[in-house]
């Protein structure tokens, strides 16, 4: 059978739509897995290949993930209206439109004045004006713990699927009633602090939307754009330009495997760079994209240490199955289906297009003097084919020279 781990990806998909979808209606959800495995019994029948049985449970792996993903941890604590108190540290901040400081603690003791519950969430908090905490620190805030808001008509941000997907259970607009006197030095820490000294350069030298545009595009930090410059980068398409993804990445792990590859043997090399693109991965914030882009990155340059051809279509299933299973509600996200099927447009489509241009250019002469160029059109078309679904899905716009 080839590429088996496509088909793993689609079982994954399916077990993530079974459970948002069906929810808890055992009918449904008993109907949807006999049709999985009459699936892979088909599957199991056209290859015949045994192991098709493991999509089975491929299936269900998700659909356990998703359960514990929409999964609400402290429900008798959200939407009581009474104030809770909030014990954890900040694990990560950046600031809103009206300078206020928006941070995301981990919390470990929750308290109603009747009621404790130790567990561990994520909680989305808007602290007042004027009040600033750093990464690593110990705090207590005293707020109503809210749940997150979904989308209210088509089309309109879907508050929970976001920050769900980014392991973020619930919201709060508290005070900050304690503050550790020491701050834990962690890696998040460390990373924040070299991202801000960073940051400040661009601050700098640069003028505020520059210096804007360039946190974005080098350290992932898009806090500082303005609604303006997003829509006009939207508009002609190269948004992906403000988001660290394959672009970046690629140019990072090509610069440093060519340098190192002229004084060190492959393997070593190979190495070094997985290091480099793991750490810029985590000092940019590791979005999805980022993610994505890393290890497919990775998952190439281990192959060059053990001597094996790519195949970009596993690579990306590979890498699909992975985060899925980490976090099923990826499945939802934009962020997601963009980088994805960008790769998938290109991976699938670019030949296609090249040969359908070449035989509309079989007439010209110096057709080997273009074909590279004719090639980079073909990769261009078939990413922009790839993502137009999604891309009008979201965003509501066709875009007829983004190619350009």
């Amino acid at each position: 059978m080839k590429r088996p781990i496509i088909w793993a990806a689609f079982f994954v998909s399916f077990g993530i739509l079974a459970r948002f979808y069906f929810k808890t209606d055992m009918v449904l959800i008993s109907s949807f897995f006999i049709a999985v495995g009459v699936c892979a019994a088909a599957v199991y029948k056209y290859y015949n290949w045994t192991p098709a049985v493991v999509f089975i449970i491929f299936c269900l792996i998700a659909y356990l993930r998703t359960d514990q993903s929409l999964y609400s941890p402290a429900k008798d604590f959200v939407n009581i209206e009474k104030t809770v108190r909030m014990t954890g540290f900040v694990v990560e901040t950046d600031e809103t439109s009206t300078n206020r400081q928006r941070l995301v603690a981990d919390i470990w003791l929750l308290n109603d004045g009747n009621t404790y519950l130790q567990t561990r969430l994520n909680v989305l908090a808007v602290l007042p004006q004027g009040v600033s905490l750093n990464i690593g620190q110990t705090v207590v805030l005293n707020g109503e713990l809210l749940s997150l808001d979904t989308a209210r008509n088509p089309g309109g941000f879907d508050e929970f699927m976001y920050y769900r997907a980014r392991k973020i259970a619930y919201k709060s607009f508290p005070t900050v009633s304690d503050v550790g006197d020491k701050q834990s030095i962690t890696l998040n820490s460390l990373l924040a602090q070299t991202r801000r000294r960073l940051a400040n350069v661009y601050n700098s030298v640069l003028s505020p939307n520059e210096a804007a545009i360039m946190r974005s595009i080098i350290i992932g930090d898009r806090a500082a754009l303005d609604e303006n410059t997003i829509d006009l980068y939207r508009t002609a398409g190269i948004f992906h330009l403000l988001c660290i993804s394959g672009l970046h990445v690629s140019i990072i792990s090509l610069a440093i495997y060519k340098l190192l590859s002229a004084f060190l043997n492959r393997r070593i090399a190979g190495l070094l760079t997985l290091f480099a693109l793991v750490a810029y991965c985590l000092f940019t914030g590791s979005s999805i994209s980022t993610v994505r882009a890393t290890l497919m990155a990775a998952v190439i340059i281990i192959g060059r240490i053990l001597f094996r051809d790519r195949d970009t279509l596993s690579s990306v299933g590979f890498v699909g199955v992975c985060l899925l299973i980490y976090e099923p509600l990826y499945l939802f996200d934009a962020g997601f289906q963009l980088s994805f099927s960008a790769v998938l447009g290109i991976a699938t489509l670019t030949e296609p297009i090249d040969r359908l241009l070449l035989r509309i250019n079989k007439a010209s002469t110096p057709i080997r003097t273009v074909q590279g160029f004719r090639s980079l059109i073909a990769a261009n078309l078939a990413a922009v084919l790839g993502t137009l679904p999604a891309v009008n899905f979201h965003f509501y716009t066709i875009n007829i020279y983004v190619v350009f």
